[in-house]
């Protein structure tokens, strides 16, 4: 039938993931920002773009805000509870990392309290399951993470004031993706986390993905 099989240059798992990220690193020792990050946040970077291919849009816009990855690196290792806006983000989740380190991955937008106040309010699932989950962790600690939906992060800081949360016993991880309320969402969490003085791993523009979260996370856990 004159089709020819090809098979791949590279076949071992550990090898192609060696590679890309050989590649990564040399691709961006280019840009002149990325040299300007700390180790620790050049692997998150690294990681990131292992995820997304995609340079510029993490370089030019990730904010590390008030040193967050000691915070969460410690937060991790003190079971902090991982609140996210999608059940993506909890199915992405490496059971190596949360089971070692007791981490439980809280989502309740199916919850059906939850579908019916929304419908009732008017307001998004995502509003008011990371209110909900909030409110039922007040005082443990606990890492919030967007990849999503940008009305988590409104959410999230309204119920962060109103509770009063200890700044020490959070951190923010806002990567939320697309055109309504994103750009404005993200702006909006560096201006919380500065004003509090709190730590956050924010992406800047309408850039991000929920796969962006579970790829963070595993590269802080990895860092630990």
């Amino acid at each position: 039938m004159n089709f020819h099989l090809e098979y791949p240059k590279i076949k071992d798992g550990s090898e192609i993931e060696a590679k890309s990220l050989e590649t990564i690193e040399t691709e961006c020792l280019s840009i002149q920002r990325f040299k300007e990050f700390d180790i620790d946040s050049r692997e998150i970077i690294k990681r990131l773009i292992h995820a997304t291919t995609s340079f510029d849009q993490i370089i030019h816009n990730i904010q590390f805000i008030n040193n967050p990855i000691p915070k969460i690196k410690e937060l991790l290792k003190n079971s902090a509870t991982i609140i996210v806006d999608t059940n993506m983000i909890k199915s992405g989740m490496s059971d190596l990392y949360t089971k070692k380190y007791n981490n439980n991955i809280v989502c309740h937008v199916n919850d059906q309290d939850i579908h019916e106040e929304s419908k009732k309010l008017g307001v998004t699932r995502t509003y008011l399951a990371v209110k909900k989950a909030l409110e039922r962790h007040e005082n443990d600690p606990v890492i919030l993470a967007c990849g999503n939906a940008p009305t988590f992060i409104y959410s999230a800081i309204e119920t962060l004031v109103q509770i009063n949360k200890d700044i020490n016993s959070f951190a923010l991880l806002a990567f939320p993706v697309g055109f309504v309320n994103v750009v404005e969402s993200k702006d909006y969490a560096i201006k919380y986390l500065s004003h509090f003085n709190s730590s956050g791993i924010v992406l800047k523009g309408r850039y991000g993905a929920s796969t962006m979260i579970v790829s963070c996370l595993h590269a802080i856990y990895k860092l630990i």
